[in-house]
């Protein structure tokens, strides 16, 4: 079976998913990990439910430049595979030894359980919170480095949650995947879920146009990150959160 993250990833959202934002956004580590924790579980228990009942400048868009996706399962599948990542994250806050920090953190996971081969993957990852404006992020950036011709998965989440009432008021997920030498901007993805309704940036529109190219601007400099030697090894929490998402 082709790559878990990226092999399922395309049979399910053809190209849909990941993204990213390149910088903690002003955050801080305000919230524990039990916070992050409730964060996570409620976008993952809203995913499973469903259909039963950065500072660099981008171009502006309006709930108006979104088209509903009226295709249940087709929404339910985009949703699964692009949440996937929040289990992973999930497994890091229940890890003792992980902390949230307020700057990216990089590790290393080897899978040799979800695909025919091992693979391996360098991954950066951040969770911020804003107190000014209590916006919550996470951003997740993974590098396949198996062999050479290198895919890289993003995912920006960006998270409405009320703590007092630990109520999910909605989320919304910027995605780019494919591989590393041949990105376009077919391969930008921009999602909203409230209300029980998945909504899509209209991929038709000038305003698409230019959001996909300035977030392909921004994967650029991603590109250019080089990760370090020594990672802390994650992989049990990144298998795990495989078999959680998709039952590998």
């Amino acid at each position: 079976m082709k790559k878990k993250i990226f092999g399922v990833l395309l049979t399910l959202v053809l190209a849909v998913t990941c993204a990213f934002g390149l910088s903690a956004c002003g955050g801080n580590p305000a919230l524990t990990k039990a916070d992050y924790l409730k964060v996570f579980n409620s976008v993952i228990t809203t995913v499973n439910n469903y259909g039963t009942d950065s500072q660099l400048a981008r171009t502006a868009v309006s709930d108006t430049d979104f088209v509903t996706i009226e295709n249940v399962t087709q929404a339910k599948n985009m949703l699964k595979g692009n949440v996937a990542m929040l289990y992973f994250l999930k497994n890091l806050c229940n890890t003792e030894n992980f902390e949230v920090k307020n700057d990216f953190q990089d590790c290393v996971v080897i899978d040799n359980v979800s695909s025919s081969t091992t693979q391996t993957f360098k991954i950066r990852l951040n969770m911020s919170y804003d107190t000014q404006t209590e916006s919550i992020k996470s951003t997740v950036y993974v590098r396949d480095v198996t062999d050479a011709e290198t895919s890289i998965y993003f995912l920006e989440f960006e998270f409405f949650y009320d703590f007092d009432t630990e109520t999910l008021n909605g989320f919304n997920i910027l995605g780019i995947m494919g591989d590393e030498s041949s990105l376009t901007k077919s391969n930008v993805n921009y999602f909203k879920f409230y209300n029980n309704t998945l909504k899509q940036l209209n991929t038709t529109t000038t305003v698409f146009d230019n959001f996909a190219t300035d977030i392909l601007q921004e994967t650029n400099t991603y590109l250019s990150y080089t990760f370090g030697e020594n990672l802390p090894d994650y992989s049990t929490q990144y298998i795990q959160a495989m078999v959680e998402a998709f039952g590998a």
